[in-house]
């Protein structure tokens, strides 16, 4: 009798360890661990071109997993895997084929229209819902398992029309040739725009525009809308200022969202993306000693909250249908973000002042 109430107090004592073994504790609550596991995939640009919003990109990663530990309603545990992409095709390939055949994520998010173009067919191909955010080739979504949260170029492009159409009579318009946002921009200018304009067209990797700012001189514009990313933007800004053209009001879309100093535009306007709510920054400023770029840290955190969303709701290739019957979203970062079923969540534009080297949003 005795060796057998032994063998017993030993499978009581085996399963207690399990059952230990299985819980986490967090903020002084106990987890189980025996739920489903749902990993994320992120493409970021967390070297390259976009390098300065990489501590941003990375905090807000952690804060959202931060505000999952805590709760307590959860059908699934997730867990995120990143990947920097390093803004070029190359890499974009090698991560995206990592996250889908190496770590086979469940789901996946990059930003980013350029990385859109390359991982969303990837993903979808192998049957993997994907998320893009800050895109602005809205097509990229088209397919079934594809899914966005931005803020749309036209919506950008009308908000920017509505803000100089009455106030300037002769415009110039520099910008980019290759970026089908741009396309849509001008698209816009054409419909909305009622006074005169003159478009000035430019390759991303020219690096020489004084015979450019030469032609907007001798034009004599009232404003200038500049559609140029960094670094392009921040050498033709010098080459305008050493042409004698730094009194030139400058008004732009969510290009001058992407400037690593936004000091070189001091003054500036334009109609950018949202930024995230405040408390919810400053706990990612926070995790970056005060380095943090707000470059759609926002779109993030709102992305993945809708991936968590769907699986929770839904699960597994059912995601994608829960996503796509979802007309509207309340995100945790952004706020009111509206889906009109063709698989893109959209947020309204900001209208924003550069002020003493920081955008400040103004209503």
């Amino acid at each position: 009798m005795k060796k057998r109430a032994g063998f017993f107090v030993g499978i009581v004592a085996v399963v207690a360890i399990a059952v230990i073994a299985a819980i986490a504790v967090v903020d002084g609550r106990e987890i189980s661990h025996d739920k489903p596991v749902v990993k994320i995939g992120v493409s970021l640009p967390l070297s390259g071109q976009f390098v300065f919003a990489s501590d941003g990109m990375r905090a807000v990663i952690a804060v959202f997993q931060e505000d999952l530990a805590k709760r307590s309603d959860l059908k699934n545990r997730y867990e995120f895997i990143l990947e920097d992409n390093a803004w070029n095709s190359r890499n974009i390939l090698a991560a995206a084929n990592k996250l889908l055949r190496a770590d086979r994520v469940d789901a996946v998010i990059y930003f980013g229209s350029i990385v859109g173009r390359i991982t969303a067919p990837l993903a979808s191909g192998a049957g993997i819902v994907n998320m893009g955010v800050c895109v602005s080739e809205i097509g990229i979504a088209d397919g079934d398992l594809s899914f966005m949260i931005t803020t749309t170029p036209e919506d950008e492009a009308k908000l920017l029309a509505s803000k100089i159409k009455h106030k300037y009579k002769n415009i110039a318009i520099v910008g980019m040739n290759e970026s089908s946002a741009i396309k849509t921009v001008e698209a816009i200018f054409e419909e909305f725009y009622e006074g005169q304009y003159k478009q000035y067209i430019v390759n991303q990797d020219e690096r020489d525009f004084r015979a450019i700012v030469r032609q907007i001189r001798n034009q004599g514009p009232d404003a200038l809308v500049i559609i140029l990313y960094s670094p392009t933007l921040d050498i033709f800004i010098r080459q305008l200022r050493e042409g004698g053209m730094g009194y030139v009001p400058l008004y732009s879309t969510h290009f001058f969202s992407a400037i690593a100093d936004f000091s070189v535009l001091e003054g500036a306007q334009f109609a950018g993306i949202a930024g995230m709510r405040s408390d919810l920054y400053d706990r990612v400023f926070a995790r970056t000693h005060g380095k943090a770029h707000d470059l759609c840290t926002g779109y993030i955190y709102d992305g993945a909250a809708l991936l968590v969303a769907a699986f929770e709701n839904a699960g597994g290739k059912s995601a994608a249908g829960y996503l796509r019957q979802l007309k509207k979203f309340d995100g945790p970062a952004l706020g009111k973000a509206t889906q009109s079923g063709r698989g893109f969540f959209t947020v309204p534009p900001v209208w924003h002042v550069i002020k003493n080297g920081k955008p400040v949003a103004k209503e």
